[in-house]
Parts: structure tokens; C-alpha cells; sequence
């Protein structure tokens, strides 16, 4: 696959391209990767002394969104939040280096089993998501 190295974006946008998943927020996420996401918080935060339960129920209190990032970094996926919404979108880019020499069959193969054990058991869909930032 052939990726285009030069565009150029005006620094106030963002765009998010790949196959993965979407989900509304917390809320939307599968419940193994809550708990991926609960575990990787309580290792941040020893002092932590909440049930899995009570980090479901009081997550509006906390900015779980880093962990994210934490959960799916040995992984070839990616993951962006856009600013002033719960959305979450989780995704093979094509510019991932990783897969640039596969078709976008393999892609998709290894996004679903990549999401797939994380929990996401609904398949994935080609998104294409841009916000301004400013």
C-alpha cells in the first residue's frame, strides 16, 4: 500500500482515518476493555482502593481517556477522542507503518482480531472522522 508522506493540514483540524470501531463514550465500550481500563488506572494509582463496579459507576469523576492509549499500545491499533464529545474511535490507520504492506483485506482481518480481543465483537467499518479543533 502506498501512503502519501506530504499533506499538509491546517494545525487547528483533525481527521482520523482506518478501520476499527466507534463507540459513544464509556458507556459503549465492551466490558473487557472497561476492566483493561480499570486495571491500567489502578496501576497508575496504588491508593486506588475502588471495586471494578465502582469505577464503572464513578468514571464521569475521573479522565480515563489516557488509558486508552495504554490498553491498545501493543497492538497495531490506534485511538483518537474528539475534543468536547464521549466519542472514542479505535482503528488500524493505513499510515501505520506497521501495516503499510498489506492490502486493506489483511487490515481489516487484523482489526477484527486485534478488537475482537479487547471485547469488540461487532466487526469493524472504514471510518473517515475530521473535527476543528479551534
Amino acid at each position: 500500500m502506498k501512503i502519501k508522506n506530504d499533506f499538509v493540514t491546517n494545525s487547528s483540524s483533525t481527521s482520523f482515518v482506518g478501520w476499527g470501531v466507534t463507540c459513544d463514550g464509556f458507556s459503549d465500550l465492551p466490558e473487557i476493555f472497561k476492566k483493561a481500563l480499570y486495571e491500567k488506572c489502578r496501576e497508575d494509582y496504588d491508593n486506588i482502593n475502588f471495586t471494578f463496579e465502582e469505577f464503572k459507576e464513578n468514571l464521569g469523576k475521573y479522565d480515563w481517556s489516557e488509558y486508552i492509549y495504554d490498553v491498545i499500545k501493543d497492538t497495531h491499533l490506534q485511538a483518537r477522542t474528539r475534543p468536547y464529545s464521549d466519542d472514542v474511535y479505535i482503528a488500524i490507520k493505513p499510515s501505520n507503518r506497521d501495516v503499510q504492506d498489506m492490502t486493506i483485506n489483511q487490515i481489516i482481518k487484523l482489526a477484527e482480531k486485534e478488537l475482537n480481543e479487547l471485547g469488540f465483537n461487532n466487526g469493524v467499518y472504514y471510518m473517515a472522522e475530521a473535527w476543528y479543533d479551534g
